[in-house]
């Protein structure tokens, strides 16, 4: 991963590395659409036109501004570290830029989903931590040996070049559950601080989040 976790963006090259009712934010349906491997008894997200919503332990609703098309789900399994997870993947894409949303379970049980060394953020909501917003340039090559990667790619969003992004992750007090929002903004250079941080903020208000029972 781009970021602390290491396993859902990016790469062996990185290691560590307000929902209202606006009409821009599309109606209330949701309809469940899905691509599964063969085999997969999970569904962690269900979408509509232009919403996003997280079904396992933690769940949320989160919608963007029309100038995003929603990409449907994409459940999968993999192992990190040798632990084994069950992965509902979906996003928003935009025209130079993302929001990823992975909905996961740890498959054994084994309290793997711990982010308690992160610190708490102020967006989307008090109970996710980040490490805050960074940039990397990534080569067109390496996209194609990673699946995330390669997944936004296939889906419209180009994830080569230089990439500003940041990363929100929730977990359960079990750690067994955890919810992890991606923003990604292509950008000219990695090294203009100032206006990276303020596209971060612009993506973040072109996205409304809820909490839901």
């Amino acid at each position: 991963m781009i970021g602390d976790a290491g396993r859902i963006l990016v790469p062996i090259m990185v290691v560590i590395f307000v929902l209202g009712s606006c009409s821009q934010f599309g109606d209330e349906s949701i309809n469940v659409d899905h691509v599964s491997a063969p085999g997969l008894d999970f569904d962690y997200i269900s979408i509509s036109d232009n919403r996003i919503r997280t079904l396992h332990n933690l769940k949320y609703e989160v919608a963007m501004t029309r100038d995003f098309v929603v990409i449907k789900p994409k459940n999968r399994v993999d192992q990190f570290d040798n632990i084994p997870y069950k992965i509902s993947l979906a996003a928003f894409i935009g025209s130079d830029s993302a929001l990823m949303i992975h909905a996961e379970e740890v498959a054994d049980s084994s309290g793997a989903s711990d982010y308690g060394h992160l610190a708490p953020a102020d967006w989307p909501d008090g109970t996710f931590r980040s490490s805050g917003s960074a940039c990397l340039r990534i080569p067109a090559q390496e996209v194609e040996e990673e699946h995330d990667l390669l997944w936004l790619r296939q889906n419209g969003f180009e994830p080569s070049g230089n990439i500003l992004y940041a990363q929100y992750f929730a977990t359960t007090a079990d750690m067994n559950t955890e919810l992890v929002i991606s923003l990604l903004q292509q950008v000219p250079s990695c090294d203009q601080v100032f206006v990276n941080s303020k596209l971060i903020g612009e993506l973040q208000a072109k996205t409304s989040i809820k909490k839901i029972e």
